[in-house]
């Protein structure tokens, strides 16, 4: 329950969480634990005592473990602000034939991770979890890969000539996604690594210039 304050005697009173507040600190609990522990590592009840009720009272907000994690993952995607980028890119450019700016994708990723480094650690350890076909969330990484690819490819993007094909642009992106991937677990694991600054290296890598001029 959520303490509010009597007027009439200072004493404190306490209101009933709604569902659905109670829902939402469930899943940024959740959140936490499984950036930390996994899927695999994490329990229900490590969830439960960290927001203060048993875990018989969070099942009646959550059915099991596997639909809490599609709870959090529904939640990552909300608060995903590169894949936000990316729809308004592409959105743009259906409406407008504009050519898009590609290397403002991965900014934006790099972005995010510094401002919500635990949505990052989220997905990086839950990535790799689902690398087991057994995994419930296998089919959502697959499928996230594939929406991601195709996205791209529907795009026309302001690049060099050579990466005016389509299948060229989305392999750029996938081995620059997976560049990203590669340093931001160095990131989290590593005391001291500058993200933003081995980023613009690799910026000037996959951008070179003069190729990029204009482009970047």
């Amino acid at each position: 329950m959520a303490a509010a304050a009597s007027s009439d005697t200072g004493r404190t009173v306490r209101r009933r969480k709604s569902g659905d507040e109670r829902r939402q600190e469930i899943i940024r609990e959740a959140t936490k634990v499984i950036a930390e522990r996994g899927f695999y590592g994490a329990s229900l009840q490590e969830i439960a005592d960290g927001i203060g009720i048993t875990q018989a009272g969070m099942l009646r907000h959550v059915k099991n473990k596997n639909e809490l994690l599609l709870l959090v993952l529904g939640q990552f995607e909300s608060d995903n602000p590169t894949q936000a980028c990316l729809d308004s890119m592409a959105k743009d450019y259906r409406q407008t034939g504009k050519p898009q700016c590609f290397p403002a994708i991965y900014r934006t990723s790099v972005k995010q991770a510094l401002d919500n480094p635990r949505l990052t650690q989220l997905y990086l350890v839950l990535r790799a979890e689902a690398m087991d076909p057994q995994h419930p969330a296998h089919d959502y990484f697959a499928q996230r890969g594939l929406k991601g690819r195709q996205n791209v490819a529907s795009v026309a993007w302001n690049v060099p000539e050579r990466y005016r094909n389509p299948q060229a642009l989305v392999d750029l992106y996938l081995t620059m996604g997976s560049a990203l991937d590669g340093l931001q677990m160095r990131w989290l694991g590593e005391r001291d690594f500058d993200l933003e600054q081995h980023w613009k290296v690799c910026e000037d890598f996959f951008y070179p210039l003069p190729e990029w001029e204009g482009y970047r």
